[in-house]
């Protein structure tokens, strides 16, 4: 059996601006996040569906609030959000657990790059950080997984 799944993988290029995305930047996003969660997710349902499980897809802040110059990162993390959600519905009848969570930052060394970002970006990251209890990237992300974690359980038993 499988007990738990995590799904993490994700390319992500230098921002630009949406007109300057091209179909190959989308494809790429496409073919390294959503393609690879979908896939295992199928793989694993066999082995989850007889004894449930937990599956944990990665979405993150920067789909959820549209930033500027990851149009193709954006879509992508945003439709496993989507399919996170018809996954959880279809299968919390057999007792699998889908959860999406999206992050704001997912490096140690973060706080070390902000200030090498465009100053848009940099003014982004510092107001948030201003306006979260930890003053640090990443804590406000605790406060939007609760937002964008999806969770089914199995109708209840009449």
């Amino acid at each position: 059996t499988i007990d738990v799944l995590v799904n993490n993988a994700s390319t992500i290029s230098a921002p630009h601006p949406f007109l300057e995305h091209t179909i190959n930047d989308l494809e790429e996003a496409l073919h390294s996040g959503l393609y690879g969660t979908w896939q295992m997710m199928q793989l694993c349902f066999p082995y989850m569906k007889e004894h449930g499980g937990s599956i944990i897809n990665f979405g993150s802040i920067g789909g959820v609030n549209g930033l500027e110059g990851f149009a193709a990162y954006a879509a992508e993390k945003e439709a496993i959000r989507g399919l996170s959600r018809v996954v959880a519905r279809e299968w919390g009848q057999f007792g699998i657990r889908v959860n999406c969570v999206c992050p704001n930052v997912i490096t140690d060394r973060f706080e070390e790059g902000i200030h090498q970002s465009p100053k848009e970006i940099q003014e982004y990251l510092i107001g948030n950080m201003s306006q979260n209890a930890m003053h640090r990237p990443g804590a406000w992300s605790v406060y939007r997984w609760r937002q964008c974690s999806l969770r089914c359980r199995p109708p209840a038993q009449s």
